[in-house]
């Protein structure tokens, strides 16, 4: 071992290694906890520059920005990088292009040069991360975009291939939160960068470029290695950004094309026990399967849904429509979301091909995400579907085409649709809890609401860069929320603990609850507090056994 880095995090640490066109070896280090960055006393938020073929374990190549200064690592090339996760040479340049992945809003595309100060983490992109910061001296990107369009910035390569004669000299990259869209970068008229969508895919989003000797690019995704490894190849089609989805509702499928305000026959309508906060809306939730095919419940309680699976989200309010969401399985076996905007005279919805804000008519803002957002949510690790679970189905329903009251489970294995190999009792199996379900303890509806509202991605194996835990069934030590410091800020809170029992106003879990804006949580999607929500979290971290070993009421034995 040569070094050795401090152990603040899981995340932001080793990232891209690579020899530059000068022979040398480049190594980019993230910063795990946010402060180190610009602190050149530590590798933390940089990129490396070693001569490996010299020295022992390695020189430092004499032309390093910061050689000969006293109590600085002179290893380092560039800084103020919060995670370069992935880097490349320009093979015929050498310039040195960085993917440096964002936190709560803006990601960016960098030309690192030797010495540069790349801003993390006085600046976001373009933008202070406290105001009034001094932005003197900081190289901007050479590109950012919000999270509207991706949330992980992923470095590609400047294309060189002759596949592809109208993309030479161009920047590729994509982005690990955005499963359709590979761009590039080009310049308008006045030279300003802009991003231009040059290919869109389904199926998991990629986690790397590479190149081959011919300068030809490939991508894979380290979370779906069964996609394979996939090539950028000349189009075929027109691919230039127009969606190839239906752009009324009404022309979906989904619902009746002369009255959009009612679904199509063989949709199955559902209810979740514990549902996903919607700023009051009302939600009606529908299920549709490919005839023939079954949906197929998991030992964990998480349900296989067979391609070609549509589930469909209606938010209302006073029984007028605002919008419909679609979430699909295609036929490649990825998902994708879209979001469609009802007309104010309720006749059919429009296809949203971004997120966007509206003024409702009784004064409340709707947010509409975009379909990069959708899949924000709607994670991998979750199942993407995030509804549709046997703890969240086990409960009465009244169906509205017949009136009959009846626990899902059972209908839907009556009906042929749901199969489960174990062959469990609903009376055998976990019911999360609504917050208004006076029935069941405080522990059970508050933690039933964090499984809803944050565990997609708040679990193993999660996209965020944190520990926590939010499922339901996980024991409260595992959950690594008690007495536990936030590794991704304090909001200024001194003391502060994700859980600390007995004190909502040290509790980061509860304060992130409790604001919207930055930093909010749920973070997308809503503009008012669920304070009933909240209320039953203050109860919950107020109860002398918050921070207990117990097993919730609803698991069953």
């Amino acid at each position: 071992m040569i070094a050795q880095l401090e152990e603040v995090s899981r995340f932001h640490h080793l990232g891209q290694i690579a020899f530059g066109n000068d022979d040398l070896l480049y190594i980019g280090f993230g910063d795990p906890n946010g402060r180190t960055a610009q602190d050149l006393s530590n590798w933390h938020g940089s990129i490396l520059r070693l001569d490996v073929d010299s020295g022992e374990p390695y020189a430092i190549p004499p032309d390093n920005p910061f050689v000969g200064v006293s109590g600085l690592r002179e290893e380092i090339f560039a800084y103020g990088l919060r995670n370069p996760w992935r880097f490349s040479f320009d093979r015929e340049t050498g310039e040195l292009w960085v993917g440096d992945v964002g936190a709560d809003a803006w990601e960016e595309v960098d030309l690192v040069v030797s010495g540069g100060n790349y801003g993390w983490k006085i600046m976001e992109g373009n933008h202070c991360v406290e105001a009034g910061c001094d932005p003197t001296g900081l190289i901007p990107p050479v590109l950012e975009y919000n999270h509207e369009a991706g949330q992980v910035v992923i470095g590609g390569f400047v294309y060189h291939g002759q596949a592809i004669p109208e993309l030479a000299g161009s920047y590729i990259f994509g982005d690990g939160g955005s499963p359709r869209d590979i761009w590039r970068i080009v310049y308008d008229a006045e030279g300003v960068p802009q991003r231009q969508n040059i290919a869109r895919f389904s199926g998991s989003s990629p986690s790397f470029f590479t190149q081959d000797n011919d300068g030809e690019l490939y991508f894979m995704s380290t979370r779906a290695s069964l996609q394979g490894v996939r090539k950028i190849v000349p189009k075929t089609t027109d691919t230039s950004g127009a969606s190839d989805f239906p752009a009324l509702l009404s022309q979906t499928g989904c619902v009746e094309p002369a009255d959009p305000q009612t679904v199509a026959e063989g949709m199955i309508p559902y209810q979740v026990n514990s549902p996903l906060w919607a700023d009051g809306a009302a939600i009606a939730r529908w299920i549709a399967i490919p005839e023939g095919t079954q949906i197929v419940a998991q030992d964990d309680g998480g349900l296989i849904l067979p391609i070609g699976t549509v589930v469909v989200q209606s938010f209302s309010f006073d029984d007028a429509p605002v919008e419909t969401r679609l979430l699909i399985r295609h036929s490649d076996g990825g998902w994708a979301g879209y979001s469609y905007e009802w007309l104010d005279d309720g006749s059919d919805a429009v296809l949203l091909e971004n997120g966007k804000s509206k003024e409702l008519a009784n004064g409340q803002t709707w947010i509409f995400p975009s379909r990069t957002q959708c899949l924000e949510c709607h994670t991998q690790v979750a199942g993407y579907a995030l509804g549709p679970e046997l703890a969240q189905l086990n409960g009465s329903f009244t169906y509205p085409s017949t009136g009959r009251t009846a626990n899902q489970l059972v209908t839907l294995q009556h009906i042929g649709v749901l199969h489960d190999p174990q062959g469990r009792l609903p009376e055998q199996l976990p019911a999360l809890a609504a917050v208004g379900d006076n029935s069941r303890p405080v522990e059970d509806r508050a933690r039933s609401y964090l499984h809803a509202n944050c565990s997609g991605c708040h679990r193993a194996e999660g996209p965020t860069p944190s520990l926590m835990d939010l499922r339901f069934f996980t024991g409260i030590e595992a959950m690594q929320v008690c007495n536990v410091a936030p590794q991704l800020g304090d909001l200024g809170i001194e003391d502060a603990a994700l859980i600390a029992p007995g004190a909502p106003e040290r509790s980061i879990v509860y304060q992130r609850m409790n604001r919207r804006g930055p930093r909010q949580m749920p973070p997308l999607g809503t503009a008012l507090v669920d304070t009933d929500a909240l209320e039953i979290l203050e109860q919950w971290i107020l109860g002398e056994h918050v921070c207990s070993e117990t097993v919730p009421a609803g698991v069953g034995e």
